[in-house]
Order: C-alpha cells, then structure tokens, then sequence
C-alpha cells in the first residue's frame, strides 16, 4: 500500500479567482456586500405608479391655484337667476327649519 499523500496548503484565492499574495490573510479581503451590488431596479408597474404620482403632485397645486377666481359677470347673472327661481319655489312650498339651515350653511361654505 502507498502511503497517503500529505495534504498541501492551498492559498486563498482573492474575489477575481486569483491567488492572494499574502501567505497570512486566510481569507480574502472582499468589500462590503452592498457596495458592490446595484439596487434593484424598478418593474414596469412601478415606474407607471411613480411617473403618475410625479404628474399628481405637479399638477393637483395648478388645479387648486385655477379653481379659485372671482365670479365673472355671467356668473352672478346666473346666481340671480338661480335664486329667482328658489325663491318662486318658496312661495309656493315654503322651507322648514331644517332646509332654512341647510341653505344658510351653503350660502356661507360658498
């Protein structure tokens, strides 16, 4: 019988598959994990929920900035045909307390 063969000591390789050239690092010396790693990248249905939330955000200020303006001429004209109509409607049926208090409530709201 042969005698076994002694086991020889392997080097360690670096992380390009190279040896290292210190004999006393027992291992390699390999930068952090994440630093080496990208993030993952975003899906298609990602991208689509960012790219309307973007435009949500950009546009919703411009809407609320439009929709304040004064009443134009046409405007009132119509509120006073408006309340004309609301108040033959009265004559006829007139409001309770609660309808009286619904209308004041949105006369001050509007």
């Amino acid at each position: 019988m042969e005698a076994p063969q002694p086991k020889r000591d392997r080097k360690p390789r670096n992380r390009l598959g190279g040896r290292t050239q210190s004999p006393a690092v027992p291992f390699p010396i390999a930068p952090q994990r994440a630093a080496r790693h990208r993030t993952p990248r975003a899906t298609s249905k990602e991208t689509v929920m960012l790219t309307l939330l973007r435009t949500a955000v950009l546009v919703l200020p411009l809407v609320a900035v439009a929709a304040c303006h004064k009443d134009g001429p046409a405007e009132r004209a119509g509120e006073s045909i408006d309340n004309a109509g609301q108040s033959v409607k009265d004559a006829i049926d007139p409001p309770g307390p609660a309808e009286k208090a619904g209308r004041a409530i949105d006369r001050a709201v509007n």
